[in-house]
């Protein structure tokens, strides 16, 4: 809270008919690259606001839309089986089964990894296996936690990836009713 200014305090009365003389701070950052979104979420750990921003890009967002349209309402059992038994589940079922109900990213789309990957200090690598991402990088960052990831290798890792000549399908997990809202499983075939 500080004291408010004599504008802000007439603009207060203009709305609400009474007068304030404090007014809530607010901080703001602005956050103009995916790059900076990551950067930032690492720096703070969460952020309830860009979290949001998120959600509501998401959630009116037509290209979103017809991407999730396109996957069946109901998550297949492959894939909720890697959702839910993770570490212990069948790649090549997963695999086919983002291959039969998945699709292709749209190109220059942005996705954040957390955890370690291999080959870390390569600008590229190929996996076999799915390799989870998220439209969040605080999403992203909580799945580097998870299960002690990131306290085992002494480190937190939270990659920036861009879709360049994407061929590779995708299965993009409903944000809502799911553990793993605003996730995509790419697995390469």
């Amino acid at each position: 809270m500080r004291k408010a200014t004599k504008n802000e305090m007439m603009k207060f009365y203009n709305e609400n008919g009474y007068f304030t003389t404090e007014v809530k701070d607010k901080l703001t950052k602005v956050i103009d690259t995916p790059l900076e979104a990551a950067k930032h979420i690492i720096e703070v750990g969460a952020d309830n606001g860009l979290e949001n921003f998120i959600d509501k890009v998401l959630n009116t967002s037509q290209d979103f839309k017809v991407m999730r349209d396109s996957m069946p309402q109901r998550t297949p059992k492959e894939i909720f089986d890697y959702q839910k038994k993770y570490p212990h589940y069948n790649c090549v079922k997963v695999d086919q089964a983002i291959n039969t109900h998945g699709d292709i990213l749209a190109e220059g789309q942005y996705l954040f990894h957390g955890g370690l990957c291999p080959k870390a200090s390569e600008r590229q690598f190929i996996t076999t296996r799915p390799f989870s991402t998220s439209f969040s990088p605080q999403v992203a960052l909580r799945n580097a936690e998870w299960g002690g990831k990131a306290y085992d290798a002494n480190e937190i890792n939270l990659f920036v990836l861009k879709a360049v000549s994407p061929r590779t399908k995708v299965f993009v997990m409903r944000i809502r009713g799911t553990n793993m809202g605003y996730h995509c499983c790419p697995v390469n075939s």
